[in-house]
């Protein structure tokens, strides 16, 4: 490639007024121009057609696009000759190292080297040391400054423990609550009242349905066939608080005597009476009547009080959905 052959490298345009000519081009420059493009449209392989005005900008394209990776291709990755083998090999330098297997009696607090350990025996697990549980499962260890990490996982995939040792003391294992954990702590048979209108999972509406003895096996042991024995065989019912008011077991304490555990009460008003006083004023128009010593004086005052309300007796209350944990 030639620049033009002025004494700053520039075209200029010629001046009429101060008879300055244009920068003259020479046929040496423009046959090294014309050497240059056409060796860009040659080497993209395409071969030069003067009817064509657009074939330095297909070369450029095509050379590019030739020059460029593949994204993909049909070949199988094992077919694909030197790939690395190792993480090394792909630049990652960072990753948690594979350790060797765990054996019999080791103890916990002396593995602080970063990594990934394995235990593969329970028996083993059982016989080490500092293990949170006695069982195989996979130890994953963090060491940073003054600290060491250790994540702990059974080979159940049940439950998590992690510890931190901080200046060469170890915290206690701590775990935190399972799925199964979370499931069992609200024990089978409790009332719950929801602000939804369908039962949560874990729940059902308890609604008197009849159920399966051994579906729901553990709500049968919780609750038995107290508020109904189903089929008296295969079945058993839920409690039907439906539109109910609950109230506490008396349990002995007389408040309620008598009563159940379980079952139903009808409402009731508590005894009671009203109190009220007629007074009045009575003429005769004969001075003889009165009533005589030792007789009496038939009153019949009929009547009532007025009435107020509705079909029930009830406080002030609001609609939740009752449920009962299965």
């Amino acid at each position: 490639m030639q620049k033009i052959n002025t004494p700053d490298n520039l075209f200029h345009d010629g001046d009429p007024s101060s008879g300055a000519l244009g920068t003259i081009v020479t046929a040496a420059w423009l046959n090294a121009m014309q050497g240059e493009l056409v060796s860009v449209i040659e080497a993209a392989g395409i071969k030069l057609d003067a009817a064509k005005t657009d074939q330095l900008r297909l070369a450029i394209a095509k050379l590019v696009s030739d020059a460029a990776a593949p994204l993909k291709h049909g070949h199988a990755w094992a077919d694909v000759s030197k790939t690395p083998t190792t993480l090394a090999g792909y630049g990652i330098t960072d990753a948690l190292p594979l350790k060797p297997l765990l054996g019999a009696k080791v103890d916990l607090d002396g593995i602080i080297s970063t990594g990934w350990y394995h235990q593969s025996l329970n028996s083993n697990a059982a016989s080490g040391s500092n293990y949170p549980t006695p069982t195989a499962g996979m130890l994953s260890v963090y060491a940073s400054d003054t600290m060491v990490y250790q994540l702990y996982q059974d080979f159940q995939g049940k439950r998590l423990w992690w510890r931190v040792q901080y200046n060469d003391t170890w915290s206690a294992w701590q775990s935190g609550a399972t799925l199964d954990d979370i499931a069992t702590t609200v024990p089978a048979g409790h009332v719950s009242f929801f602000a939804r209108s369908s039962a949560p999972p874990g729940y059902l509406k308890a609604n008197g349905a009849a159920l399966s003895r051994s579906a729901y096996a553990n709500l049968f042991a919780a609750i038995g066939t107290t508020f109904g024995a189903g089929d008296g065989a295969s079945t058993f019912n839920l409690p039907d608080l439906r539109g109910e008011f609950v109230r506490g077991f008396d349990d002995g304490r007389s408040v309620d005597p008598g009563r159940l555990f379980g079952s139903a009460q009808a409402d009731e008003l508590r005894s009671h009476y009203h109190e009220y006083r007629f007074v009045g004023s009575a003429s005769s128009s004969t001075p003889d009547d009165y009533v005589s010593q030792g007789g009496s004086w038939p009153r019949n005052f009929p009547g009532s009080t007025g009435r107020t309300g509705g079909i029930e007796t009830r406080p002030r209350n609001i609609a939740l959905l009752a449920c009962i944990k299965f």
